[in-house]
């Protein structure tokens, strides 16, 4: 099954996103920190971890990047227009998700009617992750970005 969303954005808002400004950097830092907080660090696992910081990273070895999340590297990415590794293509989407939601004026979830070969592709500097196609279409001064998304 397919569920089909769409963003109402304003042009503007819509050419910001790779335009290379700092302010949208931070927006999408902001944005990425509210909807993937840290994960919660355990209790104590061990004597060597109740010695304090011995090293960067706590026993065990560096930190595990989680797939789907974003990291700095993909919020200066999707900011400054750069592309992103095709591993990481799913955790710079969400950015890109954020993004819509935040500056979006009106959005609709499983909306009826909108065939998904009907709009134009939406550029974006690196590929979508599987089963996900983003189209674009003009109208006046805004703009509407479908997002289509295969269910499993």
């Amino acid at each position: 099954m397919e569920r089909v969303t769409v963003y109402r954005v304003g042009i503007a808002d819509l050419a910001a996103l790779g335009s290379g400004s700092d302010a949208v950097a931070a927006t999408l830092a902001a944005l990425a920190a509210e909807a993937f907080p840290p994960p919660k660090r355990g209790r104590h696992t061990g004597t060597l971890d109740r010695l304090g910081p011995m090293s960067r990273y706590p026993v065990g070895g560096p930190p595990v990047v989680r797939p789907g999340v974003p990291t700095r590297r993909e919020v200066d990415a999707v900011a400054h227009g750069l592309p992103v590794p095709p591993e990481r293509a799913a955790a710079a989407w969400a950015l890109v998700e954020l993004w819509l939601a935040h500056v979006a004026t009106a959005t609709g979830a499983d909306a009826v009617g909108v065939r998904p070969d009907e709009w134009a592709e939406l550029e974006l500097p690196f590929d979508l992750p599987p089963g996900l196609h983003a189209g674009v279409r003009l109208t006046g001064d805004e703009a509407e970005v479908m997002v289509s998304r295969v269910r499993r």
